[in-house]
């Protein structure tokens, strides 16, 4: 009877202590899933801060590439602006060989107007017809090669004020 108490009696402690080892056992695999929860939560935090490290890492890699495009422009525009007043002076070189052509044409355009000699062209008129003829086609087509690069000069002109407007814009 006292073997029997004493195994009731331990029976009963172990039942408590296997009652609180099971309750303990619960509340550590509450706390067991509370932190694989929280385990979740930072590896899904991990990954998205990873693809915006990632994103960023992307789009500062993307600004450097511009920058470098940005500084060989600036070094383009530096060496053009440094240029300018070489190009100035070759436009006006240029300008006053143009206006020399000009007055030699005119000059010569002026002389086949009124030749010096009229009457040099008189002696073929009867003589040689055919050749006198020839003579006054070729001085006609002369006079139409002058009106033409006349024309050519004043178009070249206005093609080179237009590409001077074009370089300022």
């Amino acid at each position: 009877e006292e073997e029997h108490a004493r195994q009731l009696k331990e029976y009963s402690s172990i039942i408590s202590e296997r009652d609180l080892l099971g309750s303990q056992l619960i509340k550590r695999n509450g706390e067991l899933a509370q932190l694989y929860e929280k385990i979740k939560v930072q590896m899904s935090s991990l990954r998205k801060g990873r693809s915006q490290y990632d994103e960023m890492l992307a789009r500062l890699q993307q600004l450097r590439g511009a920058a470098a495009r940005l500084r060989a422009e600036k070094s383009n525009v530096e060496d053009q602006i440094n240029n300018i007043p070489e190009l100035e002076a070759e436009v006006i070189r240029l300008e006053r060989e143009v206006a020399q052509e000009r007055s030699k044409v005119k000059a010569l355009s002026d002389e086949m107007e009124r030749p010096l000699n009229v009457h040099r062209w008189r002696k073929l008129e009867s003589s040689d017809p055919k050749r006198f003829s020839l003579i006054r086609k070729i001085q006609g087509i002369q006079l139409k090669l002058i009106k033409k690069t006349e024309e050519v000069a004043v178009r070249s002109q206005q093609i080179e004020e237009k590409e001077k407007l074009y370089v300022e814009l």
